[in-house]
């Protein structure tokens, strides 16, 4: 099974109504990834996000490219102060490739869980628009790869 673990791409700064839509970077991070993945990434089954306007909008141009059967949708338990342990619970048996969008601290914690680590280890730098691959089921996984949008081609 394959899990595509992502940061939200970039997002402007806080608002007075506390929404954090995409950047015009973290539109065009979002775009390169997009334009990247069909040569790297298979289908995947769904496209989940946290359900925060800046994971929403990077899932929806990532989905774009992805075209997963099950559609994306917005899941409990991956905003930022979630835990990353019953993120990683929910994860771990999943039989169909899946992409998730989420937020720091709560994506490197999971990352870090899925490696066998501690969650405060956080051994993987997620920068905005950071994708990385895991390959693995139950409790063992490894990680394939990890690419940040600003080593892809600008568009």
């Amino acid at each position: 099974m394959r899990i595509y673990l992502t940061r939200h791409c970039d997002a402007v700064h806080p608002l007075a109504d506390g929404t954090r839509p995409l950047s015009e970077r973290g539109l065009d991070q979002a775009r390169r990834l997009a334009a990247w993945m069909p040569r790297a990434i298979g289908a995947v089954h769904e496209v989940r996000h946290s359900g925060v306007l800046r994971a929403e909008q990077t899932a929806a141009i990532l989905a774009e490219a992805a075209r997963p059967e099950a559609g994306v949708r917005a899941v409990a338990g991956l905003t930022p102060g979630d835990s990353a342990e019953a993120a990683v619970e929910s994860l771990r048996w999943e039989t169909q490739p899946l992409l998730v969008v989420t937020h720091l601290p709560i994506v490197a914690r999971i990352a870090a869980l899925l490696l066998g680590t501690s969650a405060h280890s956080q051994p993987l730098a997620f920068h905005t628009g950071t994708i990385a691959a895991f390959d693995g089921s139950g409790m063992s996984w490894s990680l394939d790869w990890l690419v940040n949008p600003e080593l892809l081609p600008s568009l």
